[in-house]
């Protein structure tokens, strides 16, 4: 498509269209003027700071909870890693995460990460004073799937889900 071409004026165009044409453009330059922004607005106010509730007390401890559901993970492969980091300090338990094997470490290590934030952010606790108390999956739904067989036969392939739980105190 070619570009587009400024219109031709016609020859017999008449001299008061041009001297209405050019009225708006002098009332037009008034209300820029008048756009320039106020200097008094007020500026974005800032977010007001959280003050720290107090923390839920168990068993004679604070302790802050977290929890993941749905991880598409057995139970039973989630509760050989919560056995690593139970009774461990927030640090060893990131440590044991990071070089753990298993694919739902990673898992665990966004929860203990998140469990971390809320204790930090809603109870102005510090993540060295933490120690991990509970680390636990139960199971979630399963997602029920057929695996087509020879003569029409259909064996069941079940993809079980988790729910993880991690509980930090601040004692061991």
């Amino acid at each position: 498509m070619s570009p587009q071409l400024p219109r031709r004026r016609r020859k017999n165009e008449d001299e008061e269209p041009k001297a209405a044409a050019q009225e708006p453009e002098e009332e037009q330059a008034q209300p820029a003027e008048e756009e320039q922004p106020a200097p008094s607005e007020p500026a974005v106010e800032p977010i007001p700071q959280v003050e720290a509730q107090p923390a839920p007390i168990r068993r004679g401890r604070v302790a802050v909870t977290a929890k993941a559901r749905y991880v598409r993970s057995t139970p039973r492969k989630a509760r050989v890693v919560s056995e690593l980091i139970r009774g461990r300090t927030v640090e060893e338990a990131r440590e044991l995460l990071r070089f753990s094997n298993r694919a739902v470490a990673r898992d665990w290590a966004k929860l203990l990460e998140s469990a971390v934030a809320n204790a930090r952010h809603n109870y102005a606790l510090e993540p060295d004073q933490l120690v991990v108390d509970e680390a636990y999956a139960d199971g979630g739904p399963t997602l029920k799937r057929y695996r087509p067989r020879a003569m029409g036969r259909a064996y069941p392939i079940l993809k079980r889900t988790a729910h993880l739980t991690i509980t930090l105190t601040t004692e061991r």
